[in-house]
């Protein structure tokens, strides 16, 4: 009876141990624009780039929820929420992001916000390597005189 009790208790513990990896942050991939933001937040180094995706270990995943809030995109969901049906968007102007410089002071605040380094100076003023910017913003939120701004090509 014993032995019943213990291998009952044991297969309960595995089936709990499989629901807690399941219950982790997960990234929903066609959100993702890969600016790594959520790799650097991790604490416990859970999250790795598969290409230019990023994927949570659930493993390692600790629940924080440091890489959901610090994702540009709202790409990571917690383990409560569901996954939205993400429908492909009709085409669309590409968006890219350019400097206005006759606001931008030189304070390096966009460059330093931008989490793939497309931002440079160049006599004072901020410029954007469009084969570098993935278009997440974060340039734009962080200048104080809004001198990034988005444009459609």
């Amino acid at each position: 009876m014993l032995k019943k009790i213990i291998i009952a208790g044991l297969i309960v513990s595995a089936f709990a141990l499989f629901a807690a990896d399941s219950t982790k942050h997960q990234v929903i991939p066609e959100k993702c624009i890969g600016c790594t933001l959520c790799v650097q937040s991790c604490p416990v180094k859970a999250i790795q780039m598969n290409g230019n995706k990023a994927v949570i270990d659930p493993a390692k995943c600790v629940n924080c929820g440091l890489c959901a809030s610090k994702c540009p995109v709202k790409a990571i969901i917690g383990p409560t929420e569901k996954p939205k049906e993400v429908k492909p968007a009709p085409e669309k102007k590409k968006v890219s992001f350019k400097v206005d410089i006759n606001k931008c002071t030189g304070c390096t605040e966009c460059a330093v916000s931008c989490p793939v380094k497309a931002i440079s100076m160049l006599r004072g003023k901020a410029l954007i390597d469009p084969e570098k910017c993935i278009t997440c913003g974060l340039c734009q939120k962080s200048c104080r005189t809004s001198a990034p701004f988005g444009t459609g090509i």
